[in-house]
């Protein structure tokens, strides 16, 4: 997790340093990390062995070409894991990924339809929000400076995504409240 957070600023570094056998060494322990951390963290062991395999892919073509573009596609890559991930959890009877996260904080007689749709409602926004940061991450890597790239990926998508959870989390409290009385209110 640590090592994911500062990977822009290592990638930077490596990009002046231009110490790609470090940086490549970096995107692979990230894979192994994921790897080993894999059900703690959330991640599948499936999701978990694709990155893996992806870092190992993207390690490789950096090598290969010395060109840090390979790695300035990582976050573009997360992106699309998650994105991958949570709509999975949109399909067929499975339980969304929001739906997951809320339940370590609603009780069990709490989760009403209502709950639900909600929580497959967010899903869906948290889908939509990985689309968009991932384009902008890939148009950061693409067309940006080493520096935007880095303050984009490093900084500000993260703050985004404190945000996003952020103002989520306190809809999702304020309409759970606005529904209980709701429904008090129709038991009367």
């Amino acid at each position: 997790m640590v090592l994911g957070v500062i990977f822009p600023f290592a990638v930077y570094w490596g990009i002046r340093q231009n110490a790609t056998v470090t940086v490549a060494v970096m995107l692979v322990c990230l894979g192994l990390g994921n790897l080993l951390s894999a059900g703690r963290n959330g991640m599948s062991g499936k999701t978990a062995v694709l990155v893996f395999v992806l870092d190992i892919l993207l390690a490789a073509v950096f090598l290969l070409s010395g060109d840090f573009l390979a790695v300035k596609l990582y976050p573009l890559m997360v992106n699309g894991c998650f994105l991958s991930v949570f709509a999975s959890s949109l399909t067929g009877g499975r339980t969304p990924v929001i739906e997951k996260i809320a339940s370590y904080t609603v009780k069990e007689e709490d989760r009403d339809d209502f709950f639900r749709m909600y929580c497959r409602r967010v899903t869906a926004a948290w889908c939509i929000f990985f689309v968009v940061n991932g384009m902008i991450s890939l148009a950061t890597a693409l067309w940006g400076s080493n520096e935007v790239w880095m303050l984009y990926n490093g900084v500000i998508s993260y703050i985004l995504i404190g945000t996003v959870f952020t103002v989520e989390y306190i809809i999702r409290i304020i309409l759970r409240r606005r529904n209980s009385r709701t429904n008090d209110t129709k038991e009367l």
